[in-house]
């Protein structure tokens, strides 16, 4: 499902959610992610272009950190 974003010119960015976890872990997700060039996001903030991408992890999965502090206030923000 996410090959197709692997080729595109413009950053990529995923957050892992309660379905990542109903095998109980998210990191086959990860090296995927890292094989096709998309930015995976687990309880952080990473500017890209301008914007900074807040990825909140899963709720359901207990797995979300919700105090998260942005990088830089002055930045727009997309979580």
């Amino acid at each position: 499902v996410l090959e197709p974003l692997g080729g595109v010119d413009v950053p990529v960015i995923a957050v892992p959610g309660n379905h990542d976890y109903f095998s109980g872990n998210a990191e086959p997700l990860r090296s995927l992610a890292e094989e096709l060039g998309i930015v995976l996001l687990q309880n952080e903030v990473r500017e890209i272009d301008g914007l900074q991408w807040v990825g909140i992890d899963s709720y359901q999965a207990q797995r979300h950190d919700a105090e998260i502090q942005p990088l830089e206030r002055r930045l727009p923000q997309i979580v």
